[in-house]
């Protein structure tokens, strides 16, 4: 989870005109507040579900700019990844380049100690193909295809999504055939969940 601090901003806005005909401008302070944003698999679900087309083949993020998606659907992307409740859409409008650069740093986090070295033609290193070998493309739904095919437990969805994606690269480039049963699985992630309540504090 990423908390994001947006500052106080001042805008200038014309409120009429006087006797003469010259315009009367004023200032509108908006308070500075924090909102919380999570990079998950939810999140692109819900962008997805508004644009209809795949996020992730399309958000190769640079300089604080992810190419490929308008200003529309970028700033869309932050309202979805924001678990904060009722925030005024101004707040979007607010954010500074250091804010920017922050989301930036935080989607590009790959949350993980992992590493892959299988270097074999057509692979990402999330193990699954490269889009040059393989035309079907990345949406939400394949990952949680890929998700429920491993046993992984829907919980994950809300995971940091590169560490969803480092976990699903390792159920695909082991060299180990054999799978944990679905129990196996369900209580390794119960487990793993207990532990990061007590240590964040946290219900979820």
């Amino acid at each position: 989870m990423l908390e994001l601090n947006i500052p106080e901003t001042e805008i200038s806005y014309i409120d009429g005109h006087d006797s003469a005909g010259r315009p009367l401008i004023r200032l509108k302070t908006f308070p500075a507040c924090t909102i919380s944003l999570e990079h998950s698999l939810v999140s692109v679900s819900k962008w997805e579900a508004k644009f209809h087309k795949p996020f992730i083949e399309s958000s190769k993020v640079i300089e604080g700019v992810q190419k490929g998606l308008t200003a529309e659907e970028l700033k869309y992307y932050i309202k979805c990844m924001t678990i904060t409740q009722n925030v005024k859409d101004d707040v979007y409008d607010r954010l500074s380049r250091d804010n920017w650069e922050t989301i930036k740093k935080y989607i590009d986090d790959p949350m993980s100690a992992t590493e892959f070295y299988d270097n074999r033609k057509g692979l990402n290193n999330d193990g699954t193909k490269n889009r040059s070998s393989n035309k079907k493309p990345l949406t939400t739904e394949v990952i949680y295809y890929m998700m429920f095919s491993n046993n992984i437990p829907k919980e994950c969805e809300k995971w940091h999504l590169n560490r969803l994606m480092n976990l699903l690269g390792v159920f695909g480039t082991t060299n180990n055939p054999e799978k944990m049963s679905k129990k196996e699985t369900q209580d390794y992630f119960m487990k793993m969940n207990a532990r990061n309540r007590a240590k964040y504090h946290s219900k979820g």
